[in-house]
This record gives C-alpha cells, sequence and structure tokens, in this order.
C-alpha cells in the first residue's frame, strides 16, 4: 500500500491534545501515525511519497470551502481586466473590444478587476472611453470605493453599497448610469 509522509515542519494534529508534531503517515485516506519526523519516514511503506514542509506549517484536513458560487460563476465568464494584464483605459478599451469580438451584439460584457490606481491617465474610463471597444454590447465593470482616487466612482454620485459600483452603458442610448 503507497503513503504520503509530510514531515519537516510544525504539523497541526487537531487531536484532542493539539498536538504539534514535525512529522505524519498517511496511508490510504487516514492518518496513521503523528509524531517526530524521523519515525514517520521510518514506518512509512517503503513506496511512500515524502513531502518536505521545510519548516512550512500543515494543517491536515483543513479545507476552505468558503465560496459565494453565483459570483465565482459570474467572475469566470466576465472578462479580466485585473493588473497587471490592464493597466491603463487603452488596455481596457481593448480587453473588452477583444471580447466584443466574439460576444453576440446586445450581449452584456462583464468586466472584473478594474483597478485604476495604477492607471497613467490619471481618471476612470468614461462612456467615450468604452464607445471605442464596442458600441452595440452593453458593458459593465464593478469597482469600489478604493479603487477610486477622492472616494468618487464613475458617474459621478453616490453609490447605494460603499463597496460595489457598476459602470454601464446602455446600448440603445449610449448613456451611462451606475447601479450598486
Amino acid at each position: 500500500m503507497s503513503g504520503i509522509v509530510f514531515a519537516g515542519g510544525p504539523i497541526a494534529t487537531m487531536d484532542d491534545r493539539r498536538r504539534i508534531v514535525d512529522g505524519i503517515v498517511i496511508e490510504g485516506s487516514r492518518i496513521s501515525f503523528a509524531g517526530p519526523a524521523a519515525e514517520a519516514r521510518a514506518i512509512a511503506p517503503p513506496d511512500a511519497t515524502v513531502v518536505e514542509l521545510s519548516g512550512r506549517t500543515a494543517v491536515p484536513g483543513f479545507v476552505d470551502a468558503h465560496d459565494h458560487l453565483s459570483f465565482t460563476g459570474a467572475e469566470l465568464a466576465a472578462v479580466d481586466v485585473r493588473s497587471p494584464g490592464v493597466t491603463s483605459i487603452a488596455g481596457l478599451v481593448a480587453r473588452i473590444a477583444e471580447a466584443a469580438e466574439g460576444t453576440p451584439d446586445g450581449a452584456t460584457i462583464r468586466a472584473v478587476g478594474m483597478n485604476d490606481r495604477g492607471y497613467p491617465d490619471g481618471r476612470l474610463p468614461t462612456r467615450w472611453d468604452l464607445d471605442g471597444a464596442t458600441r452595440v454590447h452593453p458593458s459593465s465593470s464593478p469597482t469600489s470605493a478604493a479603487t477610486t482616487r477622492s472616494g468618487t466612482r464613475w458617474p459621478s454620485r453616490r453609490a447605494a453599497s460603499p463597496t460595489t459600483w457598476s459602470i454601464r452603458r446602455a446600448v440603445t442610448s449610449g448613456a451611462t448610469s451606475g447601479a450598486a
């Protein structure tokens, strides 16, 4: 039976005594040993994989299952405009234009991750900037007060939420509006 040995760093056992060890052996789906790293290596199956922690901490069984699935799914389907991939308004417009080429007319193009703080332009994108990307797709880019200079959001009116703001451009009129 093959196994896995983790050794060479603090390992939180999460047992009743809350021991910290520096070696564990896993056989199948069970931890079969927790103790000194030298002993873990010695008793492990001969074909065991050894993972050297090199001082890093391991917490067996810890899985972060926290996720907002609908937001994650929407983000995966959106255009990624995060830095360092997009570092200017021109880069933002180019990324949205690229997405527009493969998007049916009238379908919304949603961008995520816009952070204008590093933009050399010194301003937020405008409706006219977005028109340079596409005139046949509504577009949306969530941002936050933390990503804008002087606490203003585009367009320059206060959002109902202090943390989320969507920039939208309607296909029919081309007008911008904000929605929290």
